[in-house]
């Protein structure tokens, strides 16, 4: 609620999410080149499936902020505090 509260008006932070997404997005791409790099080199062993849980864990965080800029780009403020109170986002369900 403090996120939410912190912003005036109608904007719901959505440049703060986007910016953040564009951040995650590239580190994806890396953690990508990563395991492709350990694909080549040793196959697929326990470092490549440490790698591809690394790439989960990013996509996973990548959902998250999606759904919620979902809701900032869209102004619906009332429905993000409704999925927040009844523990319906994305991240409140892990």
């Amino acid at each position: 609620m403090q996120f939410i509260n912190s912003f005036t008006g109608n904007d719901l932070g959505s440049d703060i999410i986007s910016e953040t997404l564009t951040y995650l997005y590239s580190l994806l791409t890396e953690a990508r080149d990563v395991q492709d790099g350990i694909l080549q080199t040793a196959g697929i062993g326990s470092e490549w499936e440490r790698a591809e849980a690394t790439c989960k864990e990013i996509r996973r965080v990548i959902s998250f902020l999606e759904e919620i800029l979902c809701y900032a780009i869209s102004d619906d403020i009332d429905g993000l505090v409704t999925a927040h109170d009844t523990g319906d986002l994305l991240y409140m369900q892990i």
